[in-house]
């Protein structure tokens, strides 16, 4: 989702419009594009886990990009 969220980022900047599958870029307009069960916030443990989960892969993410655009 990371990937196809910063493809319709892109696609956003270049045509000034949300891409048809992957929304505007943001990861929430991904997300919604699937049926969404109610976010039960951060009194559940689970529910925090799942937002670290997602934090960290980010953060993984954007190193990644930041180390392959330095070695280009």
């Amino acid at each position: 989702m990371i990937e196809q969220s910063h493809a319709a980022h892109r696609f956003f900047k270049r045509f000034g419009r949300a891409h048809p599958l992957w929304g505007d870029g943001s990861l929430m307009a991904l997300a919604h594009r699937h049926q969404m069960r109610p976010e039960p916030g951060f009194a559940n443990s689970e529910y925090c886990t799942c937002v670290e989960l997602v934090l960290s892969e980010l953060v993984t993410w954007r190193s990644d990009r930041q180390i392959s655009r330095a070695h280009n």
